[in-house]
């Protein structure tokens, strides 16, 4: 009977070590995620808003067509875009 006490503290001790590990993992993954997030951010903040001389024209006609595929609404939703 001691035995059996004995095993069963191991096995619970050896599942709450695999609850820890796997909590570990989740954390470090949610950590790298929101790093990625966080590096993508920043490059798109550090990237030039405004198009480079020259490209002006390239970057309107891109910009018509994205809100063209957008629909109609986009311009009643996001009047600020047009």
């Amino acid at each position: 009977m001691e035995y059996q006490r004995q095993e069963l503290l191991r096995e619970r001790q050896q599942f709450h070590m695999e609850q820890l590990r796997a909590a570990e993992y989740r954390a470090k993954q949610l950590a790298a995620q929101q790093l990625t997030l966080e590096q993508q951010q920043q490059q798109r903040t550090s990237q030039p808003t405004a198009p480079e001389q020259g490209q002006d024209d390239l970057y309107s006609t891109a910009k018509a067509a994205s809100l063209a595929a957008a629909g109609p609404l986009f311009g009643t939703i996001f009047p600020n875009y047009i």
